[in-house]
């Protein structure tokens, strides 16, 4: 997890605040900054992420997808590098998507047959794992340091998606009508125990079931299944698996079962929850774990952990997000709170002290991506009028016809949104957010 953020709006301008210990604010200062700072303007930007040491920038250019990064680079063991200032890793033709930890970075690589290809550079767990892959996909680039193989797509299974955290990894895949999740690494396993093995070098089939989604903290891991139930596993210390005690949990446990759950996001030692209250027609936000900065935004200075979900808010939300130890909540009428450790001034504000309550963060620009510490990836809306368009990142051909397309009608029409203030250009509003640990 991070602590710092990283705000894209909808005129291309990126901008990035808070911790700048190792470069990962990409102004090449290493100084510390409560007030967000324009680091580029490029609307051809299509995803971002971001961990604790480190910002990742997808751009698409010329038909090709190109890596930047600014922070610190881990190529491997014996090689690591602080890069000051966004700079180019490497570009492929292949649709990109990466997830990063302290230590290394995954890459999930897809092609036009929608076939994928997951590598990673850095310090990861399984060094001996299908050393002889060959690398020509990143022979492109000059800063791409043996990258190592993990895994492909075959007849029987195919990536769906990847969480990593430092230590250990997760895959997702789909197979024959259910799905398959995919662990390697050492931490998350000091306390699972599974089969008694400590390192795990190379991906272990761990779970087979209707998955829906993975979110890992720093040292947890829950499971959201398909049919709504949530499952934990791992360090619970802080009570971060919200099951009304401080145990750490070795096999997966049923947290609860719920079918209004939204979103669940992880911090490094809590956990929020994302509901929909159907009586009061609100949402509700409920966490559990660690309170010590005020990241579950319950209130108060004395408690400093809840071991069992306890709701925060009611509003009418859109989405949640995690920091490293702070939270934030986007409203739907695109409100941001912050809540939480402000000690680097990640909240955007300078008094660097904790805020145990949600309150606002005023950013006069459109939010079209916003990453606390370590998220990627993203969130897109089309609006035009009344009528709601929901798309995916990952298909950028269909986003750049619809963006152009949304272009031509207001411009032609010359519609006037008085709402967004902005009638000529294509709007954006958050409808996602993905935490990046």
């Amino acid at each position: 997890m991070a602590n710092h953020t990283v705000i894209y709006c909808n005129d291309g301008s990126l901008f990035t605040f808070g911790d700048d210990t190792h470069y990962q604010l990409g102004f090449g200062s290493c100084k510390n900054t409560h007030k967000p700072k324009i680091l580029m303007n490029d609307e051809n930007i299509i995803y971002i992420n971001c961990n604790y040491n480190k910002t990742l920038i997808i751009k698409y250019n010329d038909g090709m997808y190109e890596l930047w990064l600014c922070g610190e680079y881990t190529q491997s063991k014996s090689h690591t590098e602080f890069i000051t200032v966004p700079t180019l890793i490497f570009k492929c033709k292949e649709y990109l998507k990466v997830k990063s930890t302290n230590e290394y970075i995954l890459i999930l690589l897809t092609n036009n047959n929608g076939m994928s290809e997951l590598w990673a550079i850095g310090d990861v767990m399984y060094d001996t794992y299908n050393k002889n892959e060959p690398c020509d996909k990143f022979k492109m680039s000059s800063n791409m340091y043996n990258p190592k193989f993990i895994m492909r797509d075959d007849e029987k299974s195919k990536i769906k998606s990847m969480t990593c955290q430092d230590g250990f990894f997760t895959v997702l895949k789909s197979a024959k009508g259910v799905d398959e999740l995919w662990i390697n690494g050492n931490y998350l396993f000091d306390y699972a125990k599974l089969n008694d093995v400590k390192c795990i070098y190379q991906p272990q089939l761990f779970l087979t079931d209707r998955i829906k989604k993975v979110i890992c903290g720093m040292r947890h891991m829950i499971v959201w299944k398909e049919n709504n139930e949530l499952w934990g596993i791992g360090r619970n210390t802080e009570g971060q698996l919200g099951l009304g005690h401080q145990v750490n949990v070795c096999y997966l446990t049923l947290i609860m079962q719920n079918n209004n759950i939204k979103s669940v996001k992880c911090g490094s030692f809590h956990t929020l929850i994302l509901m929909n209250n159907i009586l009061l027609m609100l949402d509700c936000v409920m966490g559990f774990g660690s309170h010590a900065c005020g990241q579950l935004g319950t209130g108060g200075l004395g408690c400093n952990i809840a071991n069992s979900p306890k709701i925060m808010k009611y509003a009418h939300i859109k989405k949640i997000r995690c920091g490293r130890n702070f939270s934030m909540i986007l409203k739907k009428n695109n409100e941001l709170w912050v809540f939480g450790d402000n000690k680097y001034a990640q909240l955007g504000f300078a008094h660097r002290s904790n805020i145990y309550m949600p309150i606002t963060f005023d950013f006069k620009k459109d939010i079209n991506v916003l990453l606390s510490g370590s998220v990627h990836r993203n969130w897109t809306y089309a609006n035009h009028c009344k009528s709601k368009i929901k798309f995916k990142l990952n298909i950028f051909a269909f986003l750049l016809t619809l963006k152009r397309h949304q272009q031509n009608i207001i411009l032609q029409k010359n519609q006037c949104i008085n709402c967004w203030k902005l009638p000529k250009y294509l709007l954006f509003e958050i409808i996602e957010m993905t935490t990046i640990i």
